[in-house]
């Protein structure tokens, strides 16, 4: 157990909507059971006229448009992470929500940041309280750079909310993913990545705010990191994972040198570039990692989840502590994104109760 500090950010609550689940605990139970809800889909096929495999959220409406998808994924992922809160007296200041999207995209437009903001900011009527909603366009990793810039936390007792939501299941982005940027699995592709469609969100305090209203604490995050990757996979370039190895020695500098990481979490979809970069950033940080293999990375449950990967990863490891199975306390989970950012985080449990 790390030593515990007041200003220390924690985990309070997650929320998400998965092809696995409507909520945490479902996704989390149907992980540990290793479900998978990967299959062929009726409407899209690739340019062979096979259809193609994704990772639907089957219980979403069928007749819904591309953007009304990532709402009716991520408005009840949000409401599920901010439920600690309703009932809270006094009502907190106004709750700082940062929302991953993805990186700007055929199908995707900046507008989406704007479709969402409405719905979003209108949750004051349910809980009370007003939502400053911002919006980053960066896959995977934009919970990351969320963590990384803002520090207010740290210096106000307040609350603060990140997350993300992604959605594949659209022609224009299921075209432009098999025949412009060449990353679909498909039938002359089998180094692609299988699209899926998720949301995901994680409710923060400084541990003072969370004791100071009676609120459990799930994990603390000890640390985040990003760093750009030069030799990334749209350079056409082999990488050797410098900078995701960089992340990881930065979010290690808290702990013991001869401490080893407890559970790896990673963003990887199943795209042997970014396997083999992993194993380079494991090898380099070699004893923390003693077994490269050793991680979770669910993408053969639900395909890629884009910005909801990190909140959704978060909230897998606190459930595992919450239900006490998970390995031990240090959780470390990387994430990389297309545009050559890499990040981590190191995530200590602190609801895992000793066996």
């Amino acid at each position: 157990m790390l030593n515990q500090q007041e200003n220390d950010i924690v985990v309070i609550n997650c929320g998400n909507r998965t092809p696995l689940g409507t909520r945490t605990g479902v996704t989390a139970a149907s992980i540990r059971a290793r479900f998978s809800v990967i299959a062929l889909h009726r409407d899209f096929m690739d340019e062979y006229l096979n259809p193609i495999r994704l990772g639907v959220a089957e219980y979403l409406d069928e007749d819904l448009n591309h953007y009304e998808q990532f709402r009716d994924l991520a408005l009840p992922a949000l409401i599920e992470c901010l439920s600690p809160l309703k009932d809270l007296e006094p009502k907190p200041a106004p709750v700082k929500v940062i929302v991953g999207l993805p990186e700007l995209r055929p199908g995707i437009l900046d507008l989406l940041g704007t479709f969402l903001l409405k719905p979003m900011e209108d949750l004051r009527y349910r809980f009370g309280f007003e939502l400053d909603v911002k919006f980053i366009y960066e896959g995977h990793t934009s919970i990351l750079r969320s963590l990384v810039k803002d520090d207010r936390l740290q210096n106000e007792a307040q609350f603060m909310v990140v997350g993300g939501v992604e959605s594949y299941v659209d022609g224009n982005t299921l075209e432009w993913l098999e025949k412009d940027a060449r990353r679909l699995f498909c039938t002359d592709n089998k180094n692609g990545f299988i699209p899926g469609q998720a949301a995901g969100f994680c409710l923060l305090s400084s541990r003072n705010t969370a004791r100071k209203h009676g609120l459990p604490i799930q994990a603390r995050l000890v640390s985040s990191a990003i760093h750009k990757e030069t030799n990334g996979f749209e350079t056409g370039k082999n990488s050797t994972g410098e900078a995701l190895t960089r992340c990881i020695e930065d979010v290690a500098q808290d702990i013991p040198k001869d401490t080893v990481f407890d559970q790896v979490y990673c963003t990887l979809n199943g795209e042997p570039y970014y396997t083999m970069e992993y194993s380079y950033a494991a090898i380099n940080i070699a004893p923390r990692i003693p077994e490269i293999n050793e991680f979770i990375a669910p993408f053969n449950s639900w395909g890629d989840i884009g910005a909801a990967a990190v909140p959704v990863l978060i909230s897998l490891a606190t459930e595992a502590g919450r239900k006490n199975y998970a390995k031990g306390p240090l959780n470390l989970i990387t994430a990389a994104n297309l545009g050559g950012t890499r990040g981590a985080i190191l995530l200590n449990l602190e609801n895992l109760t000793s066996k």
